[in-house]
């Protein structure tokens, strides 16, 4: 995916994976220079690709709930001992 620094998802998402997916909101020839980048090299977008499906999958509301949770649960544990 390639947003501009606008996006909400740039430095939550992309920027995590690729930095260079991110351009400048409005900035049409950093658009077309990080266009013509990511398709020059196709091994490297689909690398790219792959790495973003398994940040996502990492990074999933549900995992972050998950381990939110979690911690919790540890914390509790934690105090009711030291009552």
């Amino acid at each position: 995916m390639i947003v501009s620094d606008q996006v909400g998802a740039a430095r939550d998402l992309v920027a995590p994976v690729r930095a260079e997916f991110v351009f400048p909101a409005g900035n049409v020839t950093a658009l077309a220079q990080t266009l013509r980048a990511a398709f020059a090299n196709r091994d490297q977008l689909r690398e790219t690709g792959m790495r973003g499906f398994a940040y996502v999958e990492r990074h999933s509301p549900q995992r972050l709930i998950a381990a939110t949770v979690d911690a919790v649960r540890k914390a509790v544990k934690v105090v009711q001992r030291g009552k």
